[in-house]
């Protein structure tokens, strides 16, 4: 009897350290996973970003506009957007989406035109690690327009 109790107790202790070993594994894949997706996903958005930030950077310099429109209309931003579309959260691509579809509509206030900026770039903070974030949409262009404040009460 004392032999069963102590194989028991072995094929247990055996079975318990599978099982950890097997969570521990899968914990470790679904990490890197997760790593490797923030990686793709912080690429992609700069993607999309820049040729935005440009258009903003050169509202006054007719020539960085032109560069940055060429960019929008190019295949490869074409092709970012449509990896943004497969990698992107939900909130992310429905609120660069309400951007995008403001501006293809001819959408010109310029106040409508920062304030879905300013929601899209709070969108991709959350993405990107900071889900409790207390920062408003109007705190994301604090750094980008010289009195926001006045600005968008506007």
């Amino acid at each position: 009897m004392e032999i069963f109790l102590a194989i028991w107790t072995v094929l247990g202790a055996g079975l318990v350290g599978l099982a950890s070993w097997y969570v521990r594994i899968r914990r470790e894949s679904s990490e890197r996973e997760r790593e490797r997706l923030y990686d793709e996903r912080r690429q992609i958005y700069l993607k999309i970003l820049e040729p935005i930030i440009r258009l903003f950077a050169g509202i006054n310099n007719p020539e960085e506009m032109e560069k940055a429109m060429q960019q929008i209309g190019s295949y490869a931003h074409r092709h970012t957007l449509f990896e943004l579309n497969l990698m992107g959260s939900d909130d992310v691509v429905r609120t660069l989406n309400d951007f995008m579809q403001y501006i293809y509509r001819g959408g010109t206030d310029s106040h409508e035109i920062m304030a879905n900026w300013g929601r899209l770039l709070l969108s991709i903070r959350r993405d990107l690690g900071n889900k409790g974030t207390g920062l408003t949409a109007r705190d994301m262009l604090r750094s980008q327009i010289t009195d926001v404040d006045s600005f968008m009460a506007k």
